[in-house]
């Protein structure tokens, strides 16, 4: 559940100046649309979102601080993943934009003062970002960013 779009799931006012966060699926409503998925345990039937994961923010939509903080925690528990590893394993995300651009932002500009409003990279519908992250070192090697041949023709 890490990897969702920058915002969360919320409900804005008319004004879009107030916000309040909403739940998301449940678990038996994923299981239901998706039954061969391996689901955490922290999706429960309260929802995905703002579960005991603690992954709703107090203001009811989550920053672009909070969201670059989630990025910086899914790139340690991919490099925690990749540091348990016995033998190569490959993990496909299907996600938003705003948060691949936040992933590589911390993956690969360490040190650099993030752009605004996640505008550091490009990331078309369906662009296919490949990422290897080094075992030993927890260096993150970028094999593709934003590659789309299959739109081609």
């Amino acid at each position: 559940p890490e990897w969702f779009e920058a915002g969360g799931v919320y409900h804005a006012d008319p004004t879009y100046t107030e916000f309040e966060a909403m739940p998301g699926m449940t678990r038996s409503e994923i299981e239901l649309e998706f039954p061969v998925y391996r689901l955490p345990d922290l999706i429960t039937e309260s929802g995905w979102y703002g579960t005991s994961g603690g992954l709703r923010p107090s203001g009811g939509r989550e920053s672009e601080l909070e969201c670059r903080k989630r990025a910086e925690d899914v790139l340690a528990a991919l490099r925690e993943e990749a540091r348990s590893l016995t033998v190569n394993k490959q993990v496909l995300v299907v996600a938003h934009y705003d948060i691949i651009a936040a992933v590589l932002d911390c993956a690969l500009c360490q040190g650099q003062t993030p752009l605004p409003n996640f505008t550091r990279w490009k990331h078309f519908n369906t662009g296919i970002t490949v990422l290897d992250v080094l075992a030993k070192s927890g260096h993150v090697l970028p094999m593709y960013i934003n590659s789309i041949p299959h739109l081609s023709g």
